[in-house]
């Protein structure tokens, strides 16, 4: 029997070079640099009211304020047609099965875990690709989004790297490790920024690997994978290039490999 590993990755700015929802603003012309300016005025006021308002709600009730102030027919289903139009970084979706091809010893399972949506992702070049996706989510009435049915912060996203160990969404169930699903050492997270150090830390701290991505010509990203590698987030970083032969794609077949034979 093949040796299970699951490749766990971010999605905005890992894996993508825009925030998914770009597409959104396009298709219904809001004003995207507006938008992020009023989820955090949104979170600013509330907070001032001593409430805790958590950034990724902010931005999703931000979403429905414009669907209903605007009448925009914002589905779930259209949703997963402008998942279609995400722009990924060089190399995918081809990555996702050449990695699979250059490494027939083991079998491979992958995962996204994103404060993004997890219906646009599922439309997307990607989503038949992967074995599951962890995103926000909406519930719809007459056809139109109006209500959070999931969020996802950075510290929820660690919740659904122990249901992949677990193999379960029981995740407070006591497993043996040994009957767990799939090892630590067998698990693989790839970030690019500070909202992915909860699940840095939480792979690190149980024996599993992590690394971190950043575009490949924004100065400011490769800053912040500096700032990861300096605080020892994460042991290495690379640039968002998936091609086959690119340092990220060797680096990733030498530590699979290398997990395989331990």
């Amino acid at each position: 029997m093949k040796e299970l590993f699951a490749l766990i990755f971010d999605s905005d700015l890992t894996l993508t070079p825009n925030y998914m929802q770009r597409p959104i603003f396009e298709e219904y012309g809001i004003n995207e640099r507006l938008f992020w300016q009023q989820k955090n005025d949104f979170k600013d006021f509330h907070q001032s009211k001593d409430l805790l308002v958590d950034w990724t709600n902010a931005w999703l009730i931000q979403l429905i304020k414009e669907v209903n102030e605007k009448g925009l027919s914002l589905s779930n289903e259209k949703l997963k047609d402008l998942g279609a139009k995400i722009e990924f970084f060089k190399g995918i979706p081809e990555f996702f099965i050449n990695l699979k091809e250059d490494l027939p010893e083991v079998e491979i399972e992958y995962y996204i875990i994103t404060s993004g949506l997890r219906k646009m992702i599922q439309g997307s070049l990607i989503g038949p690709l992967m074995t599951e996706i962890y995103g926000c989510e909406f519930i719809e009435k007459n056809g139109v989004i109006y209500q959070i049915a999931n969020s996802v912060n950075e510290t929820h996203k660690t919740r659904y790297l122990f249901e992949i160990n677990k193999g379960t969404t029981l995740v407070n169930d006591r497993i043996p490790h040994h009957d767990r699903r799939i090892p630590w050492d067998h698990m693989i997270y790839i970030g690019d920024g500070d909202t992915d150090i909860p699940c840095f830390e939480v792979i690190k701290d149980h024996g599993g690997h992590c690394l971190g991505v950043h575009h490949p010509t924004i100065k400011k990203a490769r800053i912040t994978a500096e700032k990861l590698l300096d605080e020892d987030r994460i042991p290495y970083f690379f640039e968002a290039d998936y091609s086959k032969g690119s340092e990220l794609y060797d680096y990733l077949i030498k530590l699979v490999t290398s997990a395989s034979n331990t």
